[in-house]
């Protein structure tokens, strides 16, 4: 299933106001931090499939250092171990009880991605585009970033230039 760039404008204003209203004082626009982390992660929803992440699975290093994660694959395979919908949650961070099928449904997905971002910025008090993208990306704050997380932002900061599209009708 794929989304319109115009179905991710809507659900990402109708969920914006659950990420820090901190942001806006800011200079970040919530439902455009959204939009543009879709961009990056779908490219705004035309390739939301989900992704294989081995990291979660057997034999990689969350799996390794998280019993709620051991019970996941346990329970639903490697489908636990993988990221989902255009904003490509991994499986352990959406709010359980949730299946692996469900993750890709377009509301579930940006209710999840709201709220886990929300405690990222919270927890780690993030203050910028950069360092959302950062903690987004690799999961945590980086004192010193790996080519791979540098595009990964530059790509963020290209993206929340991007638009919303008007809302369908």
């Amino acid at each position: 299933m794929t989304f319109t760039r115009a179905q991710i404008a809507d659900v990402c204003r109708d969920n914006a106001h659950t990420l820090p209203a901190s942001l806006e004082s800011i200079g970040i626009n919530r439902a455009q931090l959204l939009f543009a982390l879709s961009g990056n992660e779908s490219t705004f929803g035309a390739n939301p499939v989900p992704r294989h992440e081995p990291s979660w699975d057997i034999g990689g290093s969350f799996y390794a250092e998280s019993a709620i994660q051991r019970s996941l694959v346990k329970e639903y395979g490697s489908h636990a171990a993988c990221s989902y919908g255009p904003w490509q949650l991994a499986f352990f961070n959406f709010k359980q009880p949730v299946s692996p099928e469900q993750c890709s449904a377009l509301e579930i997905a940006v209710v999840n991605t709201a709220a886990y971002l929300e405690s990222l910025i919270v927890k780690h008090s993030l203050t910028t585009l950069e360092s959302i993208g950062v903690c987004w990306n690799h999961g945590s704050p980086m004192a010193i970033l790996t080519p791979g997380v540098s595009a990964y932002v530059a790509e963020l900061r290209a993206n929340y230039n991007v638009p919303l599209p008007n809302t369908e009708e």
